[in-house]
């Protein structure tokens, strides 16, 4: 397997100035720092450290090893929790597409060296904001104590 730099660099995952978590591989010598944190592979969700909170998280090589409940925790939990934006390297017949996409995830690239597809979870891409959605428009004001319903 590559290199963690190598990883990060051909996947375009930005590092600098960011806080990076990578779950599912052991740290590499000299990468460990202030602004890289490496869990290494997880049995489950709980195995995150709670007060742990990074920009941006990559997730390698760990899915393969979860059931699919398992994984569908964990994942939720890294972008729900901890993460303003999570990366998933998935081997092509690990998981479904359909799967990632109702986690959110939206499909980037296909990586042909490591044999698979880059996710990304980004709230802005998946829950934009919208125009009706606003104080103003919420739940019709101008018709508040006019009409039963």
């Amino acid at each position: 397997m590559e290199s963690l730099p190598d990883i990060l660099e051909r996947l375009r995952i930005p590092a600098a100035g960011e806080t990076l978590l990578v779950v599912g591989v052991e740290p590499p010598s000299g990468m460990e720092d202030g602004a890289v944190t490496c869990l290494g592979r997880l049995g489950s969700a709980g195995d995150i450290p709670p007060e742990l909170r990074v920009d941006t998280a990559l997730v390698i090589d760990q899915l393969e090893h979860l059931d699919t409940r398992a994984g569908a925790h964990l994942l939720s939990k890294l972008r729900d929790v901890h993460c303003k934006r999570v990366f998933l390297v998935v081997p092509d017949a690990c998981w479904s597409r359909s799967a990632l996409l109702a986690l959110g995830f939206t499909r980037r690239q296909t990586d042909a060296a490591l044999g698979a597809e880059l996710y990304l979870y980004e709230p802005e891409v998946f829950n934009p904001p919208r125009e009706w959605n606003n104080a103003r428009d919420w739940a019709n004001p101008e018709n508040f104590r006019k009409y039963r319903w």
